[in-house]
């Protein structure tokens, strides 16, 4: 049904991993200033929010990059503990291993979660998301950070001059730490 995420394929004849990523017109790191990544993770939530509306939709789909189920993983870690719950409460069970689609006034709130299963290592796959017309892929990093890819020359207009006027700020880098 997305045939642009980014996929993840183990090949057990050369015992690795296969990757697929879309042709990208454009690739960004983005983060906000905050000083923690509890404030970092919930204004990221905000704009992302904001991408979406730019982008002239209502949804962001969510979509691990193999098969493997998102909540294999435990923690005791509070935050952590929490979003499992949040996922739990909203019927995200421990096979779940498929797509979500997240309203976009609900991203803020399942974003800052995500970040804190991905933070933590306790969502296994790398989660991408991605509009329902397919013209960005994203993703949060374990940093706090967004990674995204604009896929077409429109969407890139349009999100580039959104950036430069938001509170997103650019990494000048290939990958963050």
């Amino acid at each position: 049904m997305y045939p642009n995420f980014p996929v993840k394929v183990y090949d057990a004849e050369k015992d690795n991993d296969i990757y697929f990523y879309p042709e990208a017109y454009s690739y960004d790191i983005l983060t906000v200033a905050r000083n923690t990544f509890r404030g970092r993770i919930t204004m990221l939530g905000v704009e992302i929010s904001k991408i979406v509306k730019k982008a002239g939709c209502n949804s962001l789909i969510f979509l691990g990059d193999d098969d493997i189920p998102w909540l294999c993983r435990d923690s005791d870690y509070k935050p952590a503990k929490q979003a499992l719950d949040y996922l739990s409460e909203n019927k995200v069970g421990r096979k779940f291993n498929g797509a979500l689609g997240i309203d976009r006034l609900q991203i803020p709130v399942f974003v800052r979660h995500l970040a804190w299963l991905t933070r933590c290592n306790t969502v296994l796959p790398y989660v991408y998301f991605t509009d329902p017309e397919h013209n960005i892929i994203g993703r949060i990093c374990q940093y706090g950070n967004l990674h995204i890819s604009i896929l077409n020359i429109k969407t890139a207009q349009i999100l580039q001059a959104y950036f430069e006027n938001s509170k997103l700020e650019r990494l000048n880098a290939e990958h963050c730490t």
